[in-house]
């Protein structure tokens, strides 16, 4: 096990990893819900979004097997892709907003011209 850098320092990558496995979790819940309140079935979805039936099985059971590029088409066809917009949107991250507002960074680099004079 190894800490995870940044402000959750205190969790260990195990925990991150169980962290990650309850969102997928969840996100496929409200997938699978946006599909049913649309009366589309699953092989529906797959048809529209060119994956196969157990991709969109997959993608509503939280599992991690598929691509970014299967969840933002099946996302596409249940109208839901531009919800995606907010994810990592600069202006919504906290930390990074706090980290601006105090006048520092985590990471900075100082750009200097390089000098061929040797």
């Amino acid at each position: 096990m190894y800490s995870v850098i940044g402000h959750r320092s205190a969790m260990s990558y195990n925990d991150d990893l169980t962290g990650n496995k309850i969102l997928l979790t969840h996100l496929g819940e409200r997938i699978a819900f946006a599909r049913r309140r649309r009366g589309f079935r699953q092989v529906d979805v797959a048809d529209r979004a060119g994956c196969s039936r157990s991709t969109v099985q997959a993608i509503e059971h939280g599992l991690h097997t598929y691509s970014v590029g299967q969840l933002l088409a099946v996302l596409w066809v249940l109208g839901l892709s531009e919800t995606v917009e907010l994810v990592a949107n600069p202006l919504f991250d906290e930390v990074g907003l706090t980290i601006d507002m105090a006048g520092g960074r985590n990471c900075l680099r100082l750009r200097t011209k390089v000098d061929n004079n040797f």
